[in-house]
Formats: C-alpha cells, structure tokens, sequence
C-alpha cells in the first residue's frame, strides 16, 4: 500500500490518559476509530506505554502509521539564539542542550535533545523528551508493525495546527492542556520565547490569570495578542471577546491575512 494512502492513527499522551484517533485516509479523510484509556499516574510514562501497549494489540489499530502528540508536561523548552559560527548539526545539537541546561539545570543523556530548522539569522525552537520514553515507544511500534511517522510535543503540534490563524506581526500564542499552561512569545520572524507553568484543576481561576497575563501583554503595542489554543471543556467559562484574548478555533479554515507563518519541526 502506498503510503500517501495508509491510515494514520494519532496517538496522544495526555495528563492521565492514553488517546488514540484512527483516520482512514483517501480523497475525503475520516474518523473511523476512537479511544481513551485512563492513566493511575499523570507524569509517570512508563505506566503510559504499557497502556498503549495493551491498547495496540487490539486489531482496531493494525497497518496504519503513527503520529505522537507528547504532553507538555513530558517536554522541556528553549530558544536557542542564532549563531554564524555553527554550521554542523552536531554543533547545533549541542547549542540546544546548552540553552536547555540554561534553563533547566539538567539536561543530560537522559533527555533526547532536538531542535527546529531555522533559516539564517533566526532562533531555533529546541525541546528535550525522556529519551528512554522515545525508546521504549519505538520498541513498541516495532512489535505492533506500526511505522512511526512522527513524534512532536504538544506545543508544536498546537502551534502547526493553529499556524493558518496566527498573524505575521509579533504575538503570544499559548497552548492549554489540563494542569499545563506553555507560552511562546512569537517574533514578527521565528520565535522569541518559551514558558511553561503547571497550573491547577480550578479553570476559573486560571482563566483570571490569563486574562491579567493578557492586559500585561497588551502594555506592550508590539505584542498586545495572546492567541490560546485551549480544549473545548476549559473554554465554557470564557467570553468569546475576552478583552486582548483571541481563542482559537482549529477546525475553522479561514486563515488571517497576512504572510502564513512557517511551521516547526523537531526530529526526535
């Protein structure tokens, strides 16, 4: 079968759960399978694959490739500046590690570095996963026959998604996931900056903290939008024309005009 024509299924680690979505695909991609399998753990990973392991082995899944989403509260952050003296990609590997170590403490070989292309002169997105999680997810693909076709944390994969919808000029955009909060601070070209904060199960009050994050934003003209991409269920308390916030809808495909943003790649 070509591959253009393989079903793909999506696979999310999420807080405390396991999600898996087959899309059968043709001229007209569709849904054709769902599932979500709850976790003991929210952070331990180990408990996750061996969920997904078990969840594999059921026939729904078979001959189909695999894309992974990772939640952010499995990812480590940075933007790593640009520098004319590094031309290798294992010179750019290690700047990574070293940006990351910055900000981190430690980031050792436990943690699989990678980062994004960039073009001349621009930062590079760089993010470090648990690099015995990545082997033990290829090992399990590897049993099942399921070739892997890629493996992105959350906040790339939101951004990728949401790109269309994002302008040109400089901008905030936020990625929400249940007790996870990143922000990346987007440049008129690449990225600037990274945050990340745990946040608690109480969305209301998280929602008042994104709204002052929004009007302190909004003191500087240069990137008074804060962009959220946020599940459907944490949104129901929040005003659709919250002052400085734009909520994002994913499956709308109108896209702002002005010069569509490139997306982000990490090879991990």
């Amino acid at each position: 079968m070509s591959p253009l024509w393989r079903d793909e299924v999506r696979i999310t680690f999420a807080a405390g759960e396991v999600r898996l979505r087959r899309m059968q695909r043709g001229l007209r991609p569709s849904c054709v399978a769902e599932a979500t399998h709850a976790i003991d753990s929210t952070s331990d990973w180990r408990a996750a694959l061996a969920t997904l392991d078990l969840a594999l082995a059921a026939g729904t899944w078979r001959g189909a490739g695999v894309r992974v989403v990772m939640s952010n509260r499995l990812a480590r952050y940075a933007i790593v500046p640009w520098s004319d003296t590094l031309t290798r990609d294992a010179e750019h590997l290690a700047h990574a590690r070293i940006c990351l170590a910055d900000a981190y403490g430690n980031t050792g070989p436990d943690w699989h570095v990678c980062s994004s292309d960039a073009a001349p002169g621009d930062a590079r997105v760089a993010c470090a996963l648990p690099a015995a999680l990545l082997t033990g997810l290829r090992a399990i693909f590897a049993v099942h026959r399921m070739p892997v076709l890629s493996v992105q944390p959350a906040l790339i994969d939101a951004y990728n998604r949401c790109r269309h919808l994002l302008p040109a000029a400089a901008c905030w955009f936020v990625n929400i996931e249940p007790s996870m909060l990143v922000a990346a601070r987007l440049a008129p070209k690449g990225w600037h900056s990274v945050y990340s904060a745990r946040i608690s199960a109480d969305w209301t009050t998280e929602l008042l903290r994104l709204r002052m994050f929004a009007k302190l934003a909004a003191q500087n003209s240069d990137d008074a939008r804060v962009y959220v991409d946020a599940p459907e269920h944490l949104r129901l308390g929040a005003a659709p024309d919250e002052a400085g916030i734009e909520w994002l809808e994913t499956d709308d495909a109108s896209a702002i005009e002005s010069e569509r943003r490139p997306s982000v790649r990490l090879t991990t």
